[in-house]
């Protein structure tokens, strides 16, 4: 059971593709948070989140995360330093400052109400605007995902150009209903778990037979080739006293607003503003950090000495960390290198 609106039957004339797509994503849907009955606040938080997070990822931290800001005014209250360190883990931390920045205009100036209006906030596409309106409002709007564009693009044989979001939606228009929410989310579900990318399931397909490009699907809902991975080299230094740390708030655009370690490429000879520099320890803590278009090789140096930023335990760091340092730092917990000297 996804909520009420699961309990809808069929209207009069409903074309049939439809009615059994509804049919089957009653049955086969996934149970997720986001789908009870959800509040426009609900559906921004849960589309941001998923759009660079896996599902079985965002079934966690949903909730954490509406935990810690249950609504608008409780997110526009906080600093973007709180939000951005509640979304520490997730990756692509634009995100979370454009949530910060959606709350403030919403306690603001009010709730929008279109997906034109909603397209003015920060962070929120034409999927997103659309969402919000079928999910959270109750109308009628087409939310055109990946997976939504495979499987129209399929279902309708609609060869992929530039045009294709405008074609789908000329496709759909006769078949979406006044309350388009349960539809959308069919679309979602299936593509997610039926009409997938490589492979997909069509002898399970509920809507197989009205599939215009069954027969040759390599033509349709081609994924758009990935950009290469840029491998980087990244060495940062941990500066240690007296069993402390020092980090820095990131101001560069990858990464920004959370904290780490110095970079040795930003400071002359590898060291950080005003370091008194000891001996240089060197560690074992080298690895690869994967981001979705580069690849950071790390490494970590050890100095003892001083400088300028933020000085944390390192064992319970208090500041929202980058990934990349946050395993650093554990690696060189773990490898005793802040024991009693």
């Amino acid at each position: 059971m996804r909520g009420t609106k699961a309990l809808r039957m069929p209207a009069f004339g409903e074309p049939p593709f439809v009615h059994r797509l509804l049919e089957w994503y009653r049955q086969a849907g996934r149970d997720l948070p986001w789908r009870q009955a959800p509040t426009a606040y609900q559906v921004v938080v849960s589309e941001l989140m998923l759009q660079q997070t896996t599902v079985a990822t965002a079934l966690i931290r949903y909730p954490r995360f509406l935990q810690a800001f249950p609504d608008f005014w409780s997110l526009a209250a906080a600093s973007e330093d709180e939000v951005v360190a509640e979304w520490a883990g997730l990756g692509y931390y634009q995100r979370a400052r454009h949530l910060s920045r959606i709350a403030r205009r919403v306690v603001a100036d009010g709730m929008p109400h279109t997906e034109s209006a909603w397209r003015q906030m920060p962070g929120v596409g034409p999927y997103t605007a659309a969402a919000i309106i079928a999910f959270a409002e109750g109308g009628r709007a087409l939310a055109i995902d990946v997976n939504v564009r495979r499987t129209l693009s399929r279902l309708f044989a609609l060869r992929d150009t530039p045009q294709i979001d405008a074609a789908i939606r000329a496709a759909m228009e006769p078949f979406l209903p006044p309350d388009s929410g349960e539809l959308n989310q069919a679309l979602i579900e299936l593509g997610a778990l039926i009409c997938r990318p490589a492979r997909p399931h069509c002898d399970s397909c509920p809507v197989a037979q009205a599939c215009a490009g069954r027969d040759q699907l390599a033509l349709y809902g081609r994924p758009p080739a990935k950009p290469a991975v840029r491998d980087e080299l990244v060495h940062l230094v941990a500066v240690r006293r007296a069993g402390r740390l020092l980090v820095r708030q990131r101001t560069t655009r990858l990464l920004q607003g959370l904290w780490g370690l110095p970079q040795a490429q930003e400071h002359g000879h590898g060291l950080p503003d005003r370091v008194q520099a000891g001996d240089v320890t060197p560690t074992p803590v080298h690895f690869t950090h994967r981001f979705t278009h580069r690849r950071w090789q790390v490494q970590c140096t050890v100095v003892d000495g001083d400088g300028e930023g933020r000085w944390i335990d390192p064992r319970a760091p208090d500041v929202a960390l980058a990934g990349p340092d946050r395993r650093a730092i554990q690696m060189l917990v773990e490898g005793g290198f802040f024991d009693a000297r």
